[in-house]
């Protein structure tokens, strides 16, 4: 390349090389001091805000308010919000909420708000190891399902029945709004931890803009999606 770059430029033997030292794997014991050196800094700067968002959420969805809660209660009023795009069930709003703290909840939400926390209680360690392996027995079986659908002949896998949860949402949602949904999940607020972070390094204005931006973006696309749709 060297030679190349002499014969185009003009440039005699040695203009213009740049000698790089040999690289050098750091040692093991700096990279752990560096590792749980930057842990420390993001956990004292981020664990504050990260313990308020999920205190608050918790108070949201115990704290009794006159037969409800203030979960169900501002899920309630934000949903004619969400309703131009498709979404016009309190429950799928409702689940943004906690999504706040980690996108992983909404999920856990919706199984909680469409199903109810019957049914669920303490677990032994065998029985809980083995309703473990099940669920991911499950959750494999359907991954390479969709796989198979996906790219690939008809299923040569035998169809599974739907979840109670897919059963539910699939009444609660059309195809319109299940992808204006899914758009909205992806694209608004992160997490908890990442809006910590960036109050940290930019301070709470640009921190709060920087939300207002998020859920605009995320409102737009996906009443864009829900009228990509027929």
């Amino acid at each position: 390349m060297h030679l190349l770059l002499g014969r185009v430029l003009g440039a005699g033997p040695g203009e213009g090389a740049m000698e790089l030292p040999p690289y050098r794997f750091p040692p093991w014991k700096l990279l752990l001091r560096l590792s749980l050196a930057r842990t420390a800094s993001f956990v004292r700067g981020a664990g504050g805000p990260i313990l308020v968002a999920v205190l608050l959420v918790w108070v949201l969805m115990n704290l009794p308010l006159g037969g409800t809660t203030p979960y169900a209660f501002l899920a309630q009023a934000l949903t004619p919000l969400f309703a131009p795009l498709g979404v016009g069930d309190w429950r799928l709003v409702g689940a943004l909420i906690p999504g706040f703290v980690a996108k992983e909840v909404v999920v856990g939400a919706l199984g909680v708000s469409f199903l109810g926390p019957e049914g669920v209680g303490p677990l032994g360690l065998a029985e809980g190891l083995r309703t473990l392996a099940q669920g991911l027995g499950t959750a494999l079986l359907g991954t390479l399902q969709g796989l198979a659908a996906l790219f690939g002949p008809p299923s040569l896998l035998p169809p599974h029945e739907p979840t109670p949860l897919q059963a539910a949402l699939t009444g609660a949602l059309a195809p319109k709004g299940a992808l204006a949904y899914l758009v909205f999940v992806l694209l608004y607020t992160p997490c908890a931890a990442t809006l910590a972070a960036l109050r940290t390094v930019v301070g709470r204005r640009w921190a709060g803009l920087a939300v207002a931006y998020q859920l605009l973006v995320a409102y737009l696309l996906a009443f864009a999606a829900s009228r990509s749709l027929p």
